[in-house]
């Protein structure tokens, strides 16, 4: 059999080259061999803009590829085999290494015949093409790839691709593209109980598997071994715990505490038990409200998709949230440089990238700029992170951007200066800024006395940092008409379940918080709906649920709610509207309860130095609250609460251990007026 191999690394040339070869002329035959072309797709770099770095603050356990250090350690290598369709026989392989997961083009000539091809993706050791992480060299080449020594994870240099294609070469030679997908899904655990004040501060993490799991992966018949596996109780390196909050900064609350990648199957999915330990140096931690190895059942693993287990690993209520995350954010590429690069980058990606972008402005922007983000239709998640604080304002016009646009920014942000990160087209699905997500953000974005109005509206899932003590649970949920937030309180939020500094009344309000963009210095609206239920109205049990908006410094709390107990929470009352505000304390709204369950809007408005206060647009009461601060400073945060009452302190009259209620919201909106 003659042999013909060209490897070249511009996808445009090994095309070229394909297409004018006379073997793929389809009148071949005979036997005479035929050119076979395939160009492998995986994340890839390109423009201006270089890789950032876990060094760099760059990692995020949603990434795969997006957190290897190309440019100073790794490279990154495909291999191509092809085998007789049977199985039975390897006829030709090739490696090509080269320095980032760019496209790689293999070409050469075979007999006529049926044939599978396997391609393997993964990373290598700068300047070499030996196996790093995977075994591929024995005879059986890409059926039997196997992890090299003992097991470790936490370690994105793990990330793989693959894929296996049946050809007919019969009657011609192929030109074909082949894009490469994960064989196997990552698990990462977030700990959402981290605070502060833990007793002892976890340093490490490991994940120890209960059953078996795969050491080794056929690419031939895209499936796992079953031959080759660590046997249970198998366990990862401990991970140095990183500050890794998905797609939002981190926080004195979530922490990433360990992740892994797993041999997958071909379609489904496969559950796995493992336990979750952590670590203070080599000691294991049982923290002093918590049980110590937190041990996790039939969590899923799928191919090519994230699984991630949130929950209380520090406290002794279980709860745990599992989602399976089918964008894997591997396929976000993170790069930095100037504002310049940023549009220059965005230029070129817009027909060439496939995946996610993640892209970071390392120096102080001087000149007001407005980046334009083209139509890119084959990425979903962009997100721009602006490492240093801003001198003058971004503008974002994403007309033709179909995707969510996701923005971090450093101060000044959110209120302190004008020179804020506004997009400007209404058809971005989802606009995320420091971690909270809006549905829209319209009108003109200048605060001078001429703007027009500015409107936030913020989605359901908008609402992820606690306030006071996370809530049993809060979730988007389809309620009564309304894409509404549903916050639930039960007894694994109760004082005996939180325990240590957190066991006083202070800690039975519990809630999420959203942080306000660019909030105004004058006068604003802000309101929400709020469902009011027979259980509410009837006043049976005790509740207490609301709108709350806040700034610590100086102090405004305005809040507007509904309950039937007594300023102190220890006394059942009946059922009514109630203001709070910061220098008079608790008042009854002169408003009749409502006779119906139903929505009602609760809007709280700043005029002048007065806070006003409507339910379903009647005025129910005003406020002077700090009114010499109102001016100069404004709310930077709102939360939607609700009121634990499973074990009160001070009062027997209103606790109930087996205490649970569910309080919904919806239409959350912030307005500047003009």
């Amino acid at each position: 059999m003659r042999k013909l191999l060209c490897l070249v690394t511009l996808a445009g040339l090994a095309l070229t080259s394909c297409q004018k070869d006379p073997a793929v002329d389809p009148k071949q035959g005979n036997g005479e061999p035929v050119t076979v072309c395939f160009t492998t797709k995986t994340p890839q770099g390109f423009g201006s803009l270089t890789r950032y770095s876990t060094a760099d603050g760059a990692f995020n356990s949603a990434y795969g590829l997006g957190n290897v250090d190309f440019a100073a350690s790794y490279d990154f290598r495909y291999i191509m085999e092809v085998w007789k369709e049977d199985g039975s026989q390897m006829v030709y392989r090739d490696t090509v290494a080269q320095s980032t997961p760019a496209d790689a083009n293999f070409s050469t000539r075979l007999v006529p015949g049926m044939y599978k091809v396997v391609f393997w993706a993964d990373i290598t050791t700068q300047g070499s093409t030996d196996d790093l992480h995977y075994n591929t060299g024995t005879s059986d080449g890409l059926k039997k790839v196997v992890m090299k020594g003992s097991y470790f994870g936490n370690d994105d240099a793990k990330d793989a691709y693959t894929q296996v294609v049946a050809i007919d070469l019969t009657s011609a030679g192929i030109n074909q593209t082949i894009t490469l997908t994960r064989p196997f899904g990552k698990v990462r655990v977030i700990a959402t109980d981290i605070m502060l004040n833990l007793p002892q501060a976890p340093k490490k993490a490991r994940l120890t598997y209960l059953v078996d799991v795969p050491k080794a992966y056929n690419a031939f018949d895209a499936e796992p071994r079953t031959d080759l596996l660590f046997a249970a109780n198998t366990a990862t390196n401990n991970m140095d715990i990183a500050s890794d909050l998905g797609v939002a900064p981190n926080t004195a609350t979530e922490q990433t505490l360990t992740f892994d990648y797993i041999f997958a199957p071909k379609t489904g999915q496969k559950a796995y038990n493992f336990e979750v330990q952590t670590y203070l140096g080599g000691t294991p931690i049982t923290q002093t409200r918590g049980t110590g190895a937190k041990a996790l059942t039939d969590i899923p693993v799928e191919r090519n998709k994230l699984t991630t287990v949130k929950g209380n690993f520090f406290t002794y209520a279980a709860n745990f949230t599992v989602s399976v995350d089918p964008v894997f954010g591997g396929n976000t590429l993170s790069l930095s440089g100037t504002i310049a690069d940023l549009q220059a980058t965005l230029t070129s990606a817009a027909s060439t990238w496939t995946g996610d972008l993640s892209l970071h402005v390392t120096d102080a922007v001087s000149v007001a700029t407005n980046i334009i983000i083209p139509a890119m239709p084959n990425t979903s998640n962009l997100t721009i992170t602006f490492d240093q604080p801003n001198a003058a304002a971004v503008t974002f016009d994403g007309s033709a951007y179909t995707g969510t646009l996701i923005v971090n920014a450093t101060s000044p942000f959110g209120g302190i200066s004008a020179n804020g990160m506004y997009p400007t087209a209404a058809n971005i699905s989802n606009q995320v800024f420091n971690g909270s997500i809006y549905t829209s953000i319209t009108g003109t974005y200048t605060w001078s006395s001429t703007s027009a109005n500015m409107v936030q509206t913020y989605s359901t899932n908008a609402f992820g940092r606690s306030n006071r003590f996370s809530p049993a649970s809060i979730s988007s949920v389809t309620f009564e008409g309304k894409e509404a937030i549903k916050v639930t309180v039960d007894p694994t939020t109760g004082t005996a379940a939180r325990g240590g500094s957190f066991n006083t009344n202070f800690y039975n309000t519990q809630g999420k918080q959203i942080e306000l963009v660019n909030p105004s210095t004058g006068n604003w609206e802000l309101e929400c709906s709020m469902y009011i239920s027979d259980e509410m109205i009837a006043g049976a049990k005790p509740f207490y649920c609301g709108l709350w908006a806040m700034n610590s410094s100086p102090s405004i709390y305005p809040i507007l709610s509904f309950k039937n107990v007594n300023d102190d929470n220890t006394t059942m009352t009946t059922p009514r509207w109630a203001i709070w505000d910061n220098s008079t304390g608790w008042s009854d709204a002169p408003l009749a309860p409502p006779t119906a369950a139903g929505w009602h809007t609760l809007k709280m408005a700043v005029n002048g130095s007065i806070i006003e206060y409507y339910i379903d647009d009647t005025l129910i009461g005003t406020a002077a609250s700090n009114p010499a601060d109102l001016p100069t400073t404004t709310i930077k945060q709102v939360a939607l609460q609700n009121y634990n009452f499973c074990s009160v302190i001070g009062n027997v009259d209103v606790a109930d251990p087996a205490y649970s209620f569910d309080a919904y919201f919806a239409d959350v909106k912030y307005t500047i007026i003009p």
